[in-house]
């Protein structure tokens, strides 16, 4: 084996060692966000009931209702390995509607279970209602 053909199977060879190791490296897919806290609407505990939703650039990942003033989600991880967005990936923020309505704060996603407490303004309009104000205007 000359030198020249030596360096290129050299090269190959450390170009598949480091995907190797990239992949290795990867977060698994699936890895779950799991927020979970009190919710206020309007200045009151929300309603049994109530939808809440959790949303990344306006795609909803999870959704449950209201019990007991509080909400419990689950927001999968996004697979790396797909084109499609299934999940949470690192630097995505979660805003939540809470029966139609923004909720605050937004939050970095993470991975593992955290407490957020969420609230909705009493000022806050539907957002549906502003989609309908939005169209009027354009």
């Amino acid at each position: 084996m000359n030198g020249a053909a030596f360096k290129s199977l050299l090269v190959i060879l450390l170009v598949v060692l480091l995907s190797f190791f990239s992949l290795l490296n990867a977060r698994k897919p699936g890895a779950p966000c799991q927020p979970y806290g009190d919710v206020t609407f309007h200045g009151e505990p929300a309603p049994d009931g109530y939808a809440v939703e959790a949303l990344i650039d306006e795609t909803i990942f999870a959704e449950t209702e209201t019990k007991n003033g509080k909400y419990n989600l689950t927001i999968p991880g996004d697979d790396p390995l797909t084109q499609a967005k299934e999940g949470w990936t690192d630097g995505d923020r979660i805003t939540f509607q809470v029966n139609g309505y923004k909720a605050l704060p937004t939050f970095e996603a993470f991975e593992g279970i955290k407490n957020y407490d969420i609230f909705v303004p009493s000022l806050d309009v539907k957002l549906n209602t502003w989609g309908k104000i939005k169209a009027l205007f354009k």
